[in-house]
C-alpha cells in the first residue's frame, strides 16, 4: 500500500463534509451537492454568490468557463513511476484510477459517485460518471498536476512529497490552496 498524491483521491475527498444524506430527495427538488457541485460553487464566474448550503439546477450554467474552456496544464513530463502500465490501476477507497505515458488520465468513482453523476446530468460536460477522463502532468517542482473532463477550466495539483499540499489554478493563475491531511491509502493492482 502507498499513499500517492492521486488526484481522484483528492478530488474525492477535498470537500468529503458535502456528501451523503438526503440526495434523493434533494434531486426531487432541483438541489445538487457534493464534490462537483462544491467546485462549481467555488470556482465559477458567480463564485460566493451562490447560496453555501444549496445549488440548485438552475443556478449553474453550462456556459459558465469551468465547462467551456480547457486550463492549460503546467510544464511537466509523464514519469514512468507514476504510469500504469496495461490494465494496471490504482485502487483507491473512493475509486480505481490510470496514469497513461502520453499524459491522458482515466478511471471510475467505486462509491459516492452519485452525486456527481447528479451534477453531471445538469450540463453533460466530459464522461459520464461513474467514468472521468483528463490528463495529467508532473512539474519540475514535483507537482502531479491533472485536469478532469467534468470541469476543464480548472487544474488541480498536489505536491508528490507529501500530497497534502495542493493548489487550484484557473486563467495561468494559482487562484487557491489547500492543505489536505487525509490519509488516504492506494495500492497498485496488475491485471
Amino acid at each position: 500500500m502507498i499513499r500517492l498524491p492521486i488526484l481522484l483521491v483528492f478530488a474525492v475527498s477535498l470537500l468529503t463534509g458535502s456528501c451523503g444524506e438526503g440526495i434523493g430527495e434533494d434531486i426531487a427538488e432541483g438541489i445538487v451537492k457534493g464534490l462537483y457541485a462544491e467546485l462549481y460553487r467555488e470556482f465559477s464566474e458567480e463564485g460566493d454568490l451562490l447560496d453555501d448550503d444549496k445549488l440548485t439546477a438552475n443556478e449553474v450554467r453550462c456556459s459558465d468557463p469551468l465547462f467551456t474552456r480547457t486550463e492549460p496544464l503546467p510544464a511537466g513530463t509523464h514519469p514512468e513511476t507514476f504510469t500504469t502500465p496495461g490494465n494496471s490501476y490504482w485502487e483507491c477507497p473512493e475509486s480505481n484510477e490510470r496514469y497513461h505515458a502520453d499524459g491522458r488520465l482515466s478511471g471510475n468513482f467505486t462509491s459516492n459517485y452519485q452525486e456527481i453523476l447528479d451534477f453531471w446530468n445538469i450540463c453533460e460536460v466530459g464522461t459520464r460518471p461513474p467514468n472521468v477522463e483528463g490528463n495529467w502532468v508532473v512539474t519540475e517542482d514535483a507537482f502531479f498536476c491533472g485536469r478532469f473532463d467534468l470541469l476543464p477550466g480548472i487544474v488541480i495539483c498536489t505536491d508528490t512529497e507529501t500530497g497534502e499540499n495542493g493548489i487550484v489554478i484557473q486563467y495561468g493563475e494559482v487562484i487557491d490552496s489547500f492543505y489536505d491531511d487525509d490519509e488516504e491509502t492506494c495500492v497498485f493492482r496488475e491485471e
